[in-house]
């Protein structure tokens, strides 16, 4: 049998210690492994799932859909009808509807007067129901009654002129 090999005591402990345990290297050190990595070519990576940027990834995805559940779920909570209950009895039911904008007429038509002049009198309001024949708007006569005076001015005129005219004729035919 072989004795173990003694060493002299005057060599240093944390030799042995160093050459028992595997030696912790300061950074940038090749140490064994490296070493070997180094001297066939070989990197060394991390394993995928060791990525830092996939599991911060991971977490924000995680986040985004759990944001997205939460939205929707509001969303649907809020659409849901809200119902009230009362006790049962007879009574009338009300029905009222609020609303924002313009109407407009199914029917829409144009009118127009075949005379011009001053409005006197408006018997129809906006949205009120009229029938054929009634009178919307009164005009001021004054105007008309002005024209007709002049009409019948220059009627007289014509006619006087007429009689000048037969009565010149007679008169050039006696002489």
């Amino acid at each position: 049998m072989t004795e173990p090999l003694a060493l002299p005591a005057s060599a240093p402990t944390a030799a042995v210690q160093a050459a028992a345990t595997p030696a912790t290297t300061p950074a940038g050190a090749a140490t064994p492994a490296t070493g070997l990595a180094a001297l066939l070519g070989v990197t060394a990576t991390a394993p995928w799932y060791r990525s830092t940027w996939l599991w911060a990834a991971v977490a924000a995805a995680a986040l985004l859909v759990a944001g997205i559940a939460w939205w929707l779920h509001s969303r649907a909570v809020a659409a849901e009808p809200l119902y009230t209950a009362v006790i049962v009895g007879r009574g009338d039911i009300t029905l009222s509807v609020t609303a924002n904008g313009t109407i407009q007429p199914t029917r829409s038509i144009n009118i127009g007067s075949e005379l011009s002049g001053t409005v006197l009198q408006v018997n129809v309001d906006v949205n009120d129901i009229i029938r054929k024949g009634q009178v919307l708007v009164v005009l001021d006569p004054a105007k008309l009654k002005d024209q007709v005076a002049n009409s019948r001015a220059a009627l007289a005129a014509a006619q006087a002129l007429v009689a000048q005219t037969a009565a010149t004729v007679v008169e050039s035919r006696a002489t």
